[in-house]
């Protein structure tokens, strides 16, 4: 293994009460001398089904636009890494990092409800994230439309109104941060 090589490995799948899979990996990337990184990671992926929306938590939700924002299937990932870990020692840590998992999240990850709050989890976060891009798209047109008009009451502009809007999408949209949006 070569220094900042990361080696993942599938180290467990298992059947869940639920009937979904869980899939753990073993990853840990050497770091300096005898010392390495340690990561644990679960994964599970959940098939988006009519028979979920049949629950009272998704009763107010439609299939069709849950598919929409998430796709087929959405996924529950939870990682744990520990840093400078000495070789020797990097098989204990993974596994008391995997038992820390299971016996904080099994009962949780395998109960019967847990698909559909993972649905509605993961959908509204894909609305807000979509919500967040339209804000932020909607703000720099603010910020072009003031500039424009700047330019127009303040300036004679030698350049086009094409040029400016070039101008403005190669600088404020890919160059400068926008502001927080609440």
């Amino acid at each position: 293994m070569t220094d900042l090589e990361k080696i993942k490995e599938l180290f467990e799948k298992k059947r869940l009460n639920n009937n979904l899979d869980l899939v753990i990996y073993f990853i840990y990337k050497h770091i300096a001398g005898d010392r390495c990184q340690v990561t644990f990671e679960a994964e599970i992926d959940v098939e988006i089904k009519e028979d979920y929306f049949k629950d009272r938590v998704l009763n107010n939700l439609d299939i069709i636009s849950v598919k929409s924002l998430l796709g087929e299937k959405t996924s529950y990932n939870y990682r744990k890494t520990r840093n400078f870990i000495s070789l020797d020692e990097k098989d204990k840590v993974f596994d008391d990092l995997k038992q820390q998992f299971l016996d904080s999240d099994l009962g949780y990850i395998s109960s019967q409800s847990f698909p559909v709050k993972l649905i509605k989890r993961n959908y509204i976060l894909a609305q807000r994230d979509e919500t967040n891009r339209l804000n932020k798209e909607a703000y720099f047109k603010d910020i072009k439309r003031r500039f424009i008009m700047y330019i127009d009451k303040k300036l004679k502009p030698v350049n086009t109104r094409e040029e400016i809007y070039a101008f403005l999408d190669e600088k404020l949209l890919y160059e400068y941060q926008p502001l927080p949006v609440c």
